[in-house]
C-alpha cells in the first residue's frame, strides 16, 4: 500500500514539472538564467551568466535636501524647554534611496539611485528625567509619497547610462498604460494569457540611449524588461514557484532573450535584478 502510495505521489510531481516546463516553453524563445539567494540576504548567485553572483543594497532611503521652515529646530526646542509646549511642524524632503548592484566583474557595477518626495513630521515634548530635571525629547515620522511618482539614474563606472520614472501603479498613466499593454500583447504572442495583473508598479526612461522599462506584475510575481518595444527579459521572481529546493533557499528564474550578445544578455540581467530592487522599496 505505501508502495503504491509513493508511485502515486512521484506520478503527481512529474506531472507538474511537466507542466511547469510546457509553461516556459509557451514563452517564446528564451535562455534560461537561474539566480539562486539564501533567506532574506540580497545576495545571489548566478548560473548561466558571466556574472557569477550579484549583491543587492542600498534601501534605507536617505534625506537629499530639506526646505527651509520658519525658526529653525534650534528655536522650536528652545521655546519648548522653556514653555513645556510642543513645538514641531511638518517638512518637505526629498529622500534617496541610494541602490547598488555589486558583481565580481570590474565595470560591471551599477549605482541606482531612486529619488522620491515626501515629508518629515517632528514633534518635541518636554520630559521630566529621573534626576528631577527637564530634558526636550524629539520625535520623528517619515512619509513616502509614492503617489506622486518617483525618479532615478543608473551609473556605470561614473556615466550616466540610463534615466526613468517610477509609478507606484495605483491610477492611470498614459505612457505607463502603453507599456502595460506591450506586455500583454507580447505575452499573448507567446502563448500566455496575462489574468486579472496587478502592476505593482511601472518604470519608464531611457538606457544606453534606448526607450526601456519595468514593470512587475504582483498577482503572478513575474517582472517584465522592455527595450524599444522589444520583450528583452522575463523574471520569475521566488514568489513565483512554491517549492524550493532547499530550506530558506530561494530560486529565481530569469528568461533572457535568445540570440543576445554576452554584454546584452549581463544588461538584461541587471536590469532584471535592479526590477528586484524596486520591488523591495517600492509600497
Amino acid at each position: 500500500m505505501k508502495r503504491k502510495s509513493l508511485l502515486l505521489l512521484c506520478l503527481f510531481y512529474c506531472i507538474i514539472s511537466e507542466s511547469e516546463i510546457k509553461a516556459q516553453e509557451t514563452k517564446g524563445t528564451y535562455d534560461t538564467i537561474h539566480i539562486y539567494g539564501k533567506g532574506n540576504k540580497r545576495k545571489y548567485t548566478v548560473e548561466g551568466s558571466r556574472i557569477g553572483y550579484i549583491e543587492l543594497a542600498g534601501y534605507n532611503p536617505a534625506v537629499v535636501h530639506k526646505l527651509a521652515k520658519f525658526g529653525g529646530d534650534l528655536v522650536g526646542e528652545s521655546l519648548t524647554s522653556l514653555t513645556g509646549i510642543g513645538f514641531g511642524g511638518t517638512r518637505d524632503i526629498e529622500f534617496v534611496y541610494p541602490g547598488h548592484l555589486d558583481t565580481p566583474i570590474s565595470g560591471c557595477d551599477w549605482q541606482m539611485n531612486v529619488y522620491c518626495d515626501g515629508s518629515i513630521t517632528t514633534e518635541r515634548n518636554r520630559v521630566k528625567n529621573s534626576d528631577g530635571s527637564h530634558s526636550v525629547q524629539t520625535t520623528e515620522q517619515r512619509y513616502y509619497y509614492w503617489d506622486r511618482g518617483a525618479k532615478g539614474i543608473i551609473l556605470e563606472k561614473g556615466d550616466t547610462i540610463g534615466r526613468y520614472q517610477v509609478f507606484s501603479y495605483s491610477s492611470s498613466e498614459p505612457k505607463a498604460d502603453e507599456y502595460i499593454s506591450l506586455v500583454t500583447r507580447k505575452e499573448k504572442e507567446n502563448g500566455y494569457d496575462v489574468y486579472n495583473p496587478v502592476w505593482k508598479y511601472v518604470l519608464y526612461g531611457e538606457f544606453r540611449g534606448k526607450e526601456c522599462a519595468i514593470l512587475f506584475n504582483s498577482s503572478e510575481n513575474i517582472i517584465y524588461y522592455i527595450v524599444d518595444s522589444d520583450l528583452k527579459g522575463i523574471l520569475l521572481t521566488d514568489s513565483y514557484s512554491i517549492r524550493q529546493r532547499r530550506k530558506d533557499r530561494i530560486e529565481i528564474k530569469l528568461l533572457a532573450q535568445e540570440n543576445t550578445d554576452e554584454n546584452q544578455k549581463n544588461d538584461i540581467l541587471r536590469m532584471a535584478m535592479f526590477g528586484q530592487f524596486l520591488l523591495f522599496i517600492t509600497p
